[in-house]
């Protein structure tokens, strides 16, 4: 059934006649025109973007344009200059009311802070690492801290609802742009962060998950991660004042070798994302029992990163395989699944496909919805090169990989090397029972944990103290905590969301 658009009339404002012209285009290309399915196909953009684009609510990204355009046989040059003409007109326009969130003074201010953070978010996975981050800031009255949504991320679409969700004040990228703000945060690099005023710090995570823009499997947002250090060969970067935070020593010398003329000092503060993992470790069966894990059963967790040479992009059955092979008693099957993956399909699609699996009894872990805390809870990890395969190895999990000729994101332990997270390879069609109780007999011991936890406490000191140094206030008294990451979700679960408050708190 072919998605029905939403008629928007000519009086409804600019943006409303720029789609209501982009629809007569494709109209007047008759049967040649291609579909929107086709489309995002075609061009790596999820179709929501472009329905988004067709309803003149909002301003469509150049590259949804061109995309557009450019399959209906229109002038792509004529529509991108037309398209900047409206941004002008939009832009002035909101100028003249600026939102209340940006009103200095305002008189509907409540409590006066003297600080104003900009976080900048460009996807689901950026907007968690994010909140690892802001999460040090949070109690202090001091502080005002604000979220936009970079322009042109072609998986933002569910982000608005994301970040009213997290109760947060979203600001419009093009009124973040005309503002000065205390301090700019965020965890992956993009051309556009040079058109922020602030100082900034950047936590980033390992430089040996980036890969140089627009390469192989660099297409649509892998281009944010994927461009690392890219950006830094543009002029407008090397004046960036501020603080590019990383994972280790190593790191430094790689920012420096691959950014010489930039003007932020790289300074290690570990992965904020893997030190709330092992402040999480304590709850361990906590989360196991949220998700109705007994403790003698063992909980096989399958994770996967998006695009084809991902794990559920190349086997999308394993996880109902996985139900089918293992004994019914001892065993439980989770699923984590890219953000990218249910922003792209759709969370009806997604249910669809999987439906088998989850009616018997697969855990399908939605995004924001405790995929730490699943992996946290699990006794084995079946991945790919996604992150989360390089977490569970510094977890010291039992982890099975499929070997997808991908380089495995990340390393998160001081020295550990693609060799070292991909312990065991995995054969989707093979045995996967005798797969997965061979990596349970010849796991290895869990020692690192504890190392790794003394190593969090002393990251947290230190990006907490990058934090207040750049926002120029002296730090609390009080010493940094990191809070153990939220309960697990899974979609199929109808009951609401348990009390953030842990008992192993």
């Amino acid at each position: 059934m072919v998605r029905r658009t939403t008629a928007v009339e000519a009086e409804g404002g600019p943006l409303a006649v720029f789609a209501r012209e982009l629809r007569e285009l494709r109209a007047a290309r008759g049967s040649l025109a291609l579909g929107i399915d086709e489309i995002s196909s075609a061009e790596g953009i999820p179709r929501s973007t472009l329905y988004a684009a067709l309803k003149g609510t909002r301003l469509p990204s150049r590259e949804v344009v061109a995309a557009l355009v450019r399959s209906w046989g229109g002038d792509e040059a004529a529509w991108i200059a037309r398209r900047s003409v409206l941004e002008d007109a939009v832009a002035k326009s909101v100028s003249r009311r600026p939102s209340q969130s940006l009103r200095d003074g305002s008189v509907w201010t409540t409590v006066q802070t003297s600080r104003t953070v900009l976080v900048v978010v460009r996807n689901s996975i950026s907007l968690a690492r994010a909140l690892d981050v802001v999460s040090l800031l949070g109690k202090d009255v001091r502080v005002q801290v604000l979220f936009t949504v970079e322009e042109g991320s072609a998986f933002a679409s569910d982000l608005p609802t994301m970040l009213r969700e997290q109760g947060v004040v979203e600001v419009p990228w093009h009124e973040a742009t005309r503002r000065r703000f205390d301090l700019v945060l965020a965890t992956e690099i993009h051309s556009r962060l040079a058109s922020l005023m602030g100082p900034a710090v950047l936590v980033v995570r390992r430089l040996t998950e980036f890969r140089p823009p627009n390469g192989v499997g660099a297409a649509a947002d892998r281009g944010t991660a994927g461009s690392g250090l890219g950006w830094s060969a543009s002029p407008q970067f090397e004046h960036l004042s501020g603080v590019i935070g990383v994972a280790d020593d190593t790191e430094v010398d790689r920012v420096r070798a691959m950014a010489p003329a930039l003007s932020a000092d790289p300074v290690v503060v570990g992965d904020p994302m893997l030190d709330r993992l092992v402040t999480s470790w304590p709850c361990r069966e906590h989360y196991r029992a949220v998700l109705g894990v007994e403790e003698e059963h063992c909980l096989v967790v399958v994770t996967s990163t998006w695009g084809p040479s991902s794990l559920f992009g190349q086997y999308p059955r394993v996880p109902e395989a996985l139900l089918e092979q293992l004994p019914e008693n001892g065993f439980r099957v989770a699923l984590v699944l890219h953000p990218n993956v249910w922003v792209h399909h759709g969370s009806w699609q997604i249910t669809g496909w999987l439906r088998t699996a989850l009616d018997h009894g697969l855990l399908l872990i939605p995004p924001l919805g405790g995929e730490q805390a699943a992996l946290v809870a699990a006794d084995v990890v079946i991945g790919d090169h996604g992150a989360l395969t390089a977490y569970a190895a510094a977890l010291d999990h039992p982890v099975l990989a499929i070997d997808d000729e991908e380089p495995v994101q990340a390393a998160t332990r001081d020295g550990a090397s693609a060799d070292a997270v991909k312990r065991h390879l995995f054969d989707p069609g093979g045995d996967l029972s005798a797969q997965v109780m061979h990596a349970r007999r010849h796991c290895a011991p869990r020692n690192s944990v504890g190392e790794l936890a003394v190593k969090a406490a002393e990251h947290t000191q230190v990006l907490r103290e990058v934090l207040y140094t750049a926002l120029e206030l002296a730090q609390p008294v009080a010493p940094p905590e990191l809070a153990p990451v939220d309960n697990p979700v899974p979609v199929c679960r109808s009951a609401a969301r348990p009390p953030k408050r842990l008992p192993c708190m």
